[in-house]
């Protein structure tokens, strides 16, 4: 009986793979297809668009399930894992029984007249009470803590906050559809496939090599070192995911700059770092989610340019810090590279560098939307790595787009979810109140600015990156405006803030990732990283204070 259940789920498993990744590859062909006939044909097809976000539908909640299958969404495991072992067997029991119940929800007032419905939600609003926030952040607490995944606990906190209002509770499934329901959605699964596909074909190895091929002619003093950060800025401009540059750079330099002579460490320390440029320089994943965050009011575009010029910041500070230590510590020179190496590892380089061209130039030039631009990457990065570079095997294809399928799921379910709790905090005056908090403490800008950084520095190591900007968005993004801030130039903040969380523990993504990569353990990491931390919060306060840093060139370049 028991293996007969466990057959059937596994086919049921199979089944969710299958479809969500037909979706994702229908997706990714459909809006190329919208771009060829507008600009190749001169008729523009009105489907692409409502389709390919039909799909992102089922791509999210298919991939959800087949997420719950494998364990895979995020969750705050750090307190529960400090009880005994007794104690959290039972609390996974309660976990699951909650999951279960939303899922019973989601079925049964999935399926209820939505309009109807939510029209009578409008006329229940009132102004709402204390209790109302206390039983909406109390049960996402709860449920953080207890190490439920924050998706769910997005959702019943989103629940228990909709009954503590009195609405009914279909406005909370309709907000969750709502959230994956808008054509900005697109964006996530063509970067991230596209980002996916270039590091995993061999793009990490030849920017690299390109990148030494730069650093080389200057012989510098620790001149390996500076290839790992350029080479990471270019490869950040081309998968949008500090994860993934930390695994793709981190296993070809650490190794090569161990053999050089530098303290494993040390690579390692500086390849985790570095890894934070591709939060903040386009195409970045979590600049797509603070837009999303924002409820679309904020430009992708402007928030792809405004990440330019803090990455490169960011960049060029690792750069003179890699510069101080090699000269302290002695590290090797840089090696010149015979010229015609250089021009055949330059070439070899410059097939993906084009995506960069293709993401930037398109927006700039106004021949593709952000959406767009991604999706069309996604189909240069295909051929570069299927046909130029040849280095990734068709029979692994099924395998990357079952890995990408995870990881969009993930995070649309995120944002879904995310979408009905930032609804219910709107009807609950959260944010009017917390600016009304802060007012209280002081009316100064530059205070706030500092008390907010403090509080996301907090929270980035506490919570993953992308739960926290849809959390914190919909609440610190109208406290920063009542103070005048841009959003653009909040949204560069946070992302800084929440990178430089994601190289501490207990949730640094990046940090663990680097670890294991480096062959290091995190206690080594640690003792040698604050250098490196004192740099990042040294830019981080550029970025706050120097407004211009992140909003010039939205302004002069999208006018």
């Amino acid at each position: 009986m028991a293996g007969s259940f466990r057959r059937a789920m596994n086919g049921l498993y199979l089944l969710c793979v299958v479809v969500g990744c037909t979706a994702l590859v229908l997706i990714s062909a459909i809006i190329p297809w919208a771009v060829f006939t507008r600009y190749v044909l001169n008729s523009a097809a009105s489907w692409p668009e409502p389709l390919a976000v039909l799909l992102t539908i089922v791509l999210t909640f298919i991939g959800a399930a087949a997420g719950y299958r494998l364990n895979l969404h995020m969750n705050v495991s750090y307190f529960a894992d400090q009880l005994p072992a007794r104690y959290r067997a039972l609390l996974d029991v309660v976990v699951q029984l909650l999951m279960a119940l939303i899922a019973i929800f989601m079925i049964v007032w999935g399926g209820s007249d939505f309009p109807q419905r939510t029209s009578r939600a409008v006329r229940l609003i009132r102004k709402g009470a204390t209790m109302d926030i206390f039983v909406l952040l109390a049960t996402m607490l709860v449920c953080f803590l207890i190490g439920m995944p924050i998706a769910y606990s997005l959702a019943l906190a989103a629940i228990a906050g909709a009954w503590s209002i009195g609405i009914p509770l279909e406005a909370v499934m309709l907000k969750i559809s709502d959230g994956v329901s808008k054509v900005a959605m697109l964006t996530i699964p063509f970067f991230v496939l596209a980002g996916a596909i270039m590091a995993e074909g061999g793009m990490a190895r030849r920017l690299v090599a390109f990148a030494d091929v730069l650093v080389g002619f200057s012989r510098l003093r620790g001149g390996l070192s500076i290839v790992n950060v350029l080479a990471t800025t270019f490869l950040s401009g081309i998968s949008g995911s500090a994860v993934a540059d930390t695994s793709a750079i981190g296993s070809v330099m650490i190794p090569q700059m161990e053999k050089a002579g530098y303290p494993r460490v040390f690579a390692t320390n500086l390849t985790i770092t570095s890894s934070v440029q591709a939060l903040l320089v386009p195409p970045s994943h979590n600049a797509v989610l603070y837009s999303l965050a924002t409820g679309g009011t904020i430009s992708i575009s402007a928030l792809f340019m405004a990440g330019v010029f803090p990455g490169l910041l960011l960049g060029f500070s690792l750069i003179i810090l890699c510069l101080v230590i090699a000269y302290r510590e002695k590290h090797p020179q840089g090696q010149i590279a015979p010229a015609k190496d250089a021009l055949k590892i330059t070439i070899d380089a410059a097939w993906g560098l084009v995506t960069l061209v293709i993401i930037l130039g398109g927006i700039l030039g106004g021949i593709f939307t952000a959406i767009e631009a991604g999706a069309v990457a996604c189909i240069w990065a295909f051929f570069v790595t299927m046909f130029i570079y040849r280095d990734y095997r068709w029979r692994d294809l099924p395998a990357l787009l079952h890995r990408t399928l995870r990881t969009v799921a993930m995070v649309l379910t995120l944002i879904a979810c995310a979408s009905s709790v930032g609804y219910v905090m709107a009807l609950t005056q959260m944010p009017a109140k917390m600016t009304a908090f802060f007012l209280s403490i002081s009316d100064n800008k530059y205070v706030i600015l500092f008390l907010i950084n403090l509080l996301l520095l907090v929270l980035g190591t506490l919570v993953d990156m992308a739960p926290s900007i849809l959390i914190a968005t919909p609440i610190l993004l109208p406290v920063m405006q009542n103070f005048g801030v841009d959003p653009v130039h909040f949204g560069m903040v946070m992302l800084l803030n929440l990178g430089i969380g994601l190289c501490h523990p207990p949730v640094g993504a990046i940090l663990f990732v680097g670890c294991a990569v480096g062959k290091v353990t995190i206690e080594q990491v640690m003792r040698k990283i604050w250098p490196f931390y004192a740099v990042m919060f040294m830019v981080l306060m550029f970025v706050t204070y120097v407004p211009e840093i992140s909003l010039w060139l939205p302004r002069h370049v999208l006018r």
